[in-house]
């Protein structure tokens, strides 16, 4: 499939809180490259401790990669 079409499905299943982006990114090289704009469509955070580790991760990534569509608290 061509990369756009992987994108798509990804944004389509990243929408769990964060453990299927999580999951695709361990899959192999390829799809944690092709899955990282889905990473994070949807982040579920729960506690002080993850807030921070969530807000130190997304400052380093570059910000075409920041993107968030949900964002549970």
């Amino acid at each position: 499939c061509p990369q756009e079409i992987w994108e798509y499905i990804f944004k389509l299943a990243c929408v769990d809180g964060g453990t299927t982006g999580r999951s695709l990114s361990l899959v192999s090289k390829d799809f944690r490259v092709a899955s990282q704009s889905a990473r994070f469509h949807s982040v579920a955070i729960d506690g002080d401790e993850q807030a921070v580790s969530f807000a130190s991760l997304i400052r380093s990534l570059p910000p075409d990669l920041r993107c968030v569509r949900h964002f549970f608290i």
